[in-house]
């Protein structure tokens, strides 16, 4: 049933006499809604705002061009951490000849690239300290094998070429070797290489002389405390290694061994050297 519960007042004259209606009030209170009045943007407000958009920037400019001419933020100090002293001082050189002006201002990018440039250079990293010190990290690459070609050349474990050197005095490294210089597929043939030398025991690795990976299948090592070459096969290094080791008193009883044939887990086969142009005799097996 319709209520009207605000009539007009000639209606509640008329119904003094009728009987009172029955209300019925809401358990919830009913949240009234204020009326809203609705903002006009005329051109003042647009040309105020217009003006303090305009203000911002240019306090912003200005702001700036007094921070680049502050001469407190020249760079007055550069710090070069570094293990290494040679790779310092070559980093001091390169910096002392740069001009880097203010310090907020530097182009920190540029000068990482700069100095990662160099070869034996892995990483740098660069923080500004205000107002005026540059300190700059420096990671370098450590050697980490020598690899054989036309020459001997340096190589940290990434594969990265630092440097080339005469020979191999000075350095106790392993020597990478392949008949084509490495010239095809050069990282897959350093991959099984560092591959070999990450699962033998470190007792091995620091006896290992030569890594020939001329035959991707079939990698073949020297070791220094024994005179002929290893045939190890593609994976399984520790356990062929093992088995070496648990030979190794029989084959150092042999005379002038050529090679020895690790690649089959059941057997080892080996060959002594021959006299040149004589026919290689069938390996003997073990």
């Amino acid at each position: 049933m319709a209520v009207n519960l605000n009539p007009p007042f000639k209606l509640r004259i008329e119904s003094l006499g009728a009987e009172s209606g029955t209300y019925r009030r809401r358990s919830k209170r009913l949240k009234t809604k204020k009326i809203q009045r609705r903002f006009r943007i005329k051109i003042r407000h647009a040309a105020l705002g217009l003006m303090f958009v305009a203000g911002l920037f240019v306090g912003v400019q200005q702001g700036l061009m007094v921070l680049m001419r502050w001469d407190r933020l020249d760079i007055d100090r550069i710090e070069v951490a570094c293990r290494k002293p040679e790779l310092r001082a070559a980093a001091a050189r390169y910096l002392e000849h740069q001009i880097f002006g203010n310090l907020l201002f530097l182009d920190i990018d540029r000068v990482r690239g700069a100095l990662e440039a160099h070869p034996w250079i892995k990483s740098v990293r660069v923080r500004k300290h205000f107002p005026s010190t540059l300190r700059i990290e420096i990671s370098e690459r450590i050697p980490a094998a020598l690899l054989g070609g036309p020459g001997l050349v340096l190589v940290d474990r990434e594969g990265v070429e630092l440097a080339p050197t005469p020979s191999r005095r000075g350095w106790d490294l392993p020597l990478f070797v392949d008949s084509g210089s490495f010239q095809r597929e050069r990282q897959a043939r350093l991959d099984l290489a560092w591959d070999l030398l990450a699962e033998i025991r470190p007792q091995d690795r620091a006896a290992i002389d030569t890594v020939d990976v001329s035959c991707l299948s079939n990698v073949a090592v020297k070791r220094r405390d024994f005179p002929a070459w290893l045939y190890l096969g593609k994976d399984r290094f520790a356990e062929k290694m093992e088995n070496f080791r648990s030979e190794r008193d029989y084959l150092a009883a042999r005379s002038s061994l050529e090679y020895v044939d690790l690649c089959r887990a059941d057997r080892i086969i080996f060959g002594p050297v021959t006299a040149s142009g004589a026919p290689f005799p069938g390996p003997e097996r073990r």
